[in-house]
């Protein structure tokens, strides 16, 4: 018996003819098994501490170019399973949905929140990003501060870590709806007026 371990991206018709020419038309058992994870991420269930260590995996010497930035990132959490990639989704969704209040938005610069003035959505988001991805230790410090919410500086590409995690480990587009609503005015109980008013 040949087994073959490929991952699902590298199965393509290349493969496939190279299968038919060595077996011709012989019957075959195809198996697929989804691995569970390996490295350092094997055997753990995604919680608090392995979310904040992915975040930590940031490399700010590339600062300017996100994605290369996140790159440790997203090789870390591709070694996690595919369970623990859609929790990391959950608790990064859960995290921003905690930050959006409107004690946070009147602390983020030039965006900030008022009642008369003007105020991106998204830019508020991407602000709330920024704050996950500087870490644990800033995180709470924002939670306990609103005044340190980071001012005209965003991070929107967290967003996309783990659909990123996910494609490297599968080839696969990331399809997952996250625990919580993370767009702003979602966190209703963070917003004084029951219905905030967009400009």
């Amino acid at each position: 018996m040949t087994v073959h371990k490929i991952k699902l991206r590298d199965l393509d018709e290349k493969f496939i003819q190279d299968l038919r020419d060595k077996l011709g038309d012989e019957d075959i058992e195809l198996e697929i098994r989804v691995s569970a994870g390996h490295g350092e991420c094997a055997g753990q269930e995604m919680n608090e501490d392995l979310f904040w260590k992915t975040i930590e995996k940031f490399d700010w010497e590339k600062e300017g170019d996100d994605r290369a930035v996140m790159e440790p990132a997203i090789r870390f959490l591709s070694q996690c399973s595919i369970k623990n990639i859609k929790f990391f989704h959950d608790i990064l969704s859960e995290k921003l949905y905690v930050l959006d209040g409107e004690r946070y938005a009147r602390q983020t610069g030039s965006n900030a929140y008022s009642e008369n003035g003007s105020f991106s959505v998204d830019v508020f988001l991407y602000a709330r990003c920024c704050v996950i991805a500087n870490g644990r230790e800033y995180y709470q410090h924002v939670l306990q501060d609103p005044t340190e919410m980071p001012k005209d500086l965003t991070f929107e590409a967290i967003l996309n870590l783990p659909a990123f995690a996910f494609e490297l480990k599968t080839g696969l587009e990331f399809v997952h709806v996250p625990s919580k609503n993370y767009e702003t005015f979602f966190n209703t109980e963070g917003w004084n007026e029951p219905t905030p008013r967009i400009i």
